[in-house]
């Protein structure tokens, strides 16, 4: 089999890295499952993941990278449906946000990690590698090899895990009760952990992530069976860190290679702009996040369809938008009240029904087209899509000095009225369309409890609208939904 690190599709939006968490009660049913979970990713057009089955409390890890345009709360809901009948009980995602050192080919004679020249990746053509990989042709491998463009590997194994070899996750979960530490407590935890990393000996193939869901940090690895106690070395240098008061609690687990059906090491050759995006930042030392500003085929394909039960529209988080277009002087103040009764509400409402996606940056065209070509407007020369105008979080966001201010305000919001629970669940994207910065929140379907807004009022989907439960209707839904 060979392995290809980077790759770029001419057809694919972009890819976004997320892990998954899955149990299974009362049986594990090897063969059943992997069927399914790769009927999963066919269906959503994920072509790149690995499959890793742990010891612990959880039976499999997955790796996979995920197109813009599926989503990672949509494939979190297919998979704990599709997975049901064989008796998974927790389906838990990890949507990675940023990048703290991603490994992509560790070179184990140099002792050095390997990265293409960007001219390399750039130069790249699809049809020679897809060429490689159907008819093995030597030379062409040993070329590619040579741009550390992809590896053979698997060859002696079945795609397996070599025997010698143990790959272990450590999770370091979301702060408890939601006590995040300040920026600069946060950077000196990074640098820390990162450094423990990557100067552990033994340890190779570091990788390590921040993000939302069940873990605040991931970190992967491998070392030698012979050399699994560098893990227990590393694992304890991260149990005594402590900064500033802020101390960690770890949980990791192992891998040990697979029987078949299960393969743990599969990369396909169709890998999207997310994965380039990834190898240009750790080429240049630099972090890379998943608020990247591209993405308008993503955009576009969204708005070209109607509202529905996973899928709304909002223009802005706290600024009244109709007043700053039809006002002279525009206003400047910000209402938090404005983003309980808009964009809080859509999300609480997702987390208790099945997930979706909310676009925030976009006008309804109908009520404010006699604006768009008026002199002087704020709307004037603004791109449209379908029944939207697409004015961007950019009035916004300039009220909070940037794109990142307003981002930490959203999380903000969502932890204060919602619960860090809740916040750590939730994912965002930041697009650019036409010069216009619109954001996607991707919001799953809640894991194991419900989610109020203000700690008391209940909303669900239905259709294209958000709508309130309470009393005997709440508790009727509440008892039947997640039966």
């Amino acid at each position: 089999m060979i392995v290809w690190h980077h790759k770029v599709h001419e057809h694919t939006l972009g890819e976004n890295l997320a892990y998954f968490q899955l149990s299974f009660v009362p049986v594990y049913r090897r063969e059943r499952i992997s069927a399914i979970l790769k009927q999963v990713f066919q269906a959503h057009h994920v072509a790149s993941y690995c499959i890793y089955e742990t010891y612990g409390l959880y039976d499999i890890m997955i790796r996979a990278w995920i197109p813009l345009g599926c989503g990672g709360p949509r494939l979190t809901s297919a998979l704990t449906d599709a997975l049901e009948d064989v008796g998974c009980t927790r389906v838990l995602p990890f949507f990675v946000s940023e990048n703290l050192h991603h490994w992509l080919w560790w070179e184990e004679a140099e002792k050095k990690l390997l990265t293409p020249a960007t001219e390399d990746i750039n130069a790249l053509d699809l049809k020679l590698m897809q060429r490689a990989e159907r008819d093995k042709v030597p030379d062409l491998i040993a070329k590619l090899a040579r741009q550390q463009l992809a590896r053979e590997y698997g060859n002696h194994h079945g795609g397996r895990l070599p025997t010698d070899c143990v790959k272990f996750f450590t999770v370091i979960p979301p702060p408890m009760l939601g006590v995040v530490p300040a920026r600069e407590t946060e950077s000196m935890i990074f640098r820390r952990l990162r450094t423990a990393l990557v100067s552990t000996s033994g340890i190779s193939e570091p990788s390590m992530y921040t993000g939302n869901g069940f873990a605040w940090i991931l970190i992967k690895g491998k070392v030698n069976a012979g050399s699994y106690s560098k893990v227990d070395e590393f694992v304890q240098q991260i149990n005594e860190l402590g900064v500033e008061g802020y101390y960690i609690r770890t949980y990791t687990y192992l891998v040990t290679g697979s029987a078949p059906p299960f393969t743990v090491e599969i990369e396909s050759a169709l890998n999207g702009r997310a994965r380039l995006e990834y190898v240009a930042g750790s080429a240049h030392g630099a972090p890379m996040v998943q608020a990247e500003r591209t993405g308008s085929d993503v955009i576009r394909q969204l708005l070209e369809h109607p509202e529905n039960a996973q899928f709304e529209v909002k223009s802005s988080l706290k600024l009244k938008v109709n007043r700053y277009i039809c006002e002279e002087h525009h206003p400047t103040e910000r209402d938090e009240g404005l983003a309980v009764d808009g964009v809080l509400k859509t999300i609480v409402a997702f987390l208790n029904t099945q997930g979706g996606t909310l676009l925030i940056g976009a006008l309804e065209k109908p009520k404010y087209e006699k604006f768009i070509n008026k002199p002087g407007s704020v709307l004037q020369g603004l791109p449209t899509v379908g029944d939207w105008i697409v004015c961007g979080v950019n009035w916004e966001y300039s009220l909070v000095r940037n794109l990142d201010g307003f981002l930490l305000s959203l999380a903000d919001s969502i932890k204060d009225h919602i619960g860090a629970d809740a916040s750590a669940l939730v994912s965002f994207t930041a697009m650019t369309y036409q010069s216009r910065d619109v954001v996607l929140v991707e919001v799953p379907r809640g894991l194991s409890s419900w989610y109020y807004l203000g700690g008391n009022q209940f909303f669900v989907r239905r259709a294209g609208s958000t709508i309130s439960l309470d009393g005997a209707e709440r508790e009727r839904y509440q008892m039947h939904f997640k039966e």
